[in-house]
């Protein structure tokens, strides 16, 4: 039964961190190289101190920024095209890249029924000669969240409008993102500005382990029948992005790449997922009427609610019967 769980926990890893993760783009096609250095205990190593206090220039660099994302946040409608690549790898040895690109629609002008839609064409490469292909479509809207991947529909209930107002109320969450960046430059061609920036990863760390800790709280107890003496450890190694502004400083544009290592260890094992992503959206219309396909919900099969964890989680390991 070791062998059973140590990939139970390969499983119930790659689950966690996709359900975690933003959205993502990038080089499509792509494959990202994965270091030699990279093994058990990788993610563990520890984040880069703070750096020195902004320069005058930064400072000046990040308000831009800051303007550029409360004008963005304050938008009632909008459309975006965007684009995603994710990289795994285990214990420096690749695994699987996806890329993908699709179209997002926001509407909040009922702020008491906000909805977004998104669709996406996926390309998944494991390293042989076939790539597999998908297509997933996802709508937020009437407190669900619909997801119909290639025909498989589902659905879960989603407080989406909760969590629009929560963000939206202040500028509390782009405060906190700004108050990340380091080393900020900016430069400009043709009329655009291009903003680049580090994150603090000591500070996003913080975050992130808030976040885990409130998306598995509710499976702490699934975890530990599942998987006993076993312990997880997500930490981001790296992330940096930039921001395109306009002529008029509001925000065109934004790409983020991030690297996260998830170390899993028990039982004298330790395991090293490594999962590169990459977001990429450009706006193609703000403040603008947008049109979102009609969703039939009695279509869709009703799963837990914060159900990402459960799907690929504990759902997957059932009936797994390697043994030594």
């Amino acid at each position: 039964m070791k062998k059973v769980r140590f990939f139970g926990a390969l499983l119930l890893a790659a689950a966690l961190m996709s359900g975690t993760a933003v959205a993502a783009n990038g080089p499509a096609g792509v494959p990202y190289v994965f270091s030699e250095e990279v093994g058990p205990g990788a993610g563990n190593a520890s984040a880069a101190p703070a750096a020195a206090a902004l320069t005058e220039d930064e400072a000046s660099v990040k308000q831009l920024v800051e303007a550029a994302s409360n004008q963005a946040n304050e938008l009632k409608s909008y459309e975006a095209d965007y684009d995603i690549y994710m990289a795994f790898g285990m214990n420096g040895l690749r695994l699987l890249n996806i890329s993908g690109s699709g179209d997002l629609a926001y509407d909040a002008n009922d702020m008491s029924n906000p909805k977004i839609y998104m669709d996406l064409d996926m390309a998944m490469d494991d390293g042989t000669d076939v790539v597999s292909r998908n297509r997933m479509e996802m709508y937020l809207a009437d407190g669900y969240y619909y997801m119909d991947m290639d025909g498989t529909k589902q659905k879960a209930e989603f407080p989406i409008a909760d969590i629009i107002t929560a963000a939206t109320a202040s500028g509390d969450s782009i405060n906190m993102a700004s108050g990340m960046m380091r080393n900020l430059r900016m430069s400009e061609e043709n009329g655009v500005k291009t903003v680049s920036y580090d994150y603090d990863t000591t500070q996003l760390n913080a975050l992130v382990k808030q976040a885990m800790d409130m998306a598995m709280a509710d499976q702490a107890q699934d975890l530990s029948a599942l998987l006993p003496g076993y312990t997880f450890d997500l930490n981001v190694t790296s992330c940096t992005g930039s921001m395109e502004l306009g002529a008029d400083n509001s925000l065109i544009g934004e790409d983020i790449s991030m690297i996260m290592h998830y170390v899993i260890a028990g039982e004298g094992e330790s395991l090293d997922l490594e999962m590169v992503m990459i977001m990429d959206y450009d706006f193609t219309s703000k403040g603008q009427p947008v049109t979102m396909p009609a969703v039939d919900p009695s279509a869709y099969t009703e799963i837990p609610s914060g159900g990402a964890t459960y799907i690929g989680g504990a759902d997957v390991l059932t009936g797994i019967t390697v043994t030594e």
